[in-house]
């Protein structure tokens, strides 16, 4: 079962076989195609005011397509028909709501790097300070 805005995106997309593989949507070349802002396909997009309102930003200079977020719902529209969440096969780290292997921004970071972390606290370790490196 489909909901209205795939159907209206599938609408949309007819007009592009390029995209199709028979009744199957090829979703790599799509994605590859709206991360390298294809304007005819972005256009035609914009010009279906559901997809517009759920994928789109209003400036006083103009439209701005979300691509991330339409990416996105094409990666995980498999997760939706059947399953209570979209994440039913992707388990791990995120950041800003994307997992890490999609994201370059990542930093490892050593709150304490100027001491030394020792585990097994004994009774007679406890009252010692610390060790603090050079």
């Amino acid at each position: 079962m489909e909901t209205e805005l795939q159907q209206e995106i599938n609408e949309v997309l007819k007009a592009f076989p390029e995209y199709w593989d028979e009744d199957t949507l090829l979703k790599h070349k799509l994605i590859e195609d709206v991360r390298s802002y294809n304007e005819s396909l972005i256009e035609a997009l914009l010009l279906n005011e559901l997809i517009r309102d759920t994928y789109s930003l209003q400036l006083s200079s103009g439209i701005v397509f979300k691509t991330e977020d339409f990416i996105g719902m094409l990666r995980f529209k498999n997760y939706w028909d059947n399953s209570y969440t979209k994440y039913t096969n992707e388990v791990g780290l995120t950041s800003e709501g994307k997992y890490l292997k999609y994201n370059t921004d990542v930093v490892l970071d050593f709150p304490h790097k100027d001491s030394v972390l020792e585990g097994g606290m004994t009774k007679e370790d406890i009252g010692k300070k610390r060790n603090l490196l050079s």
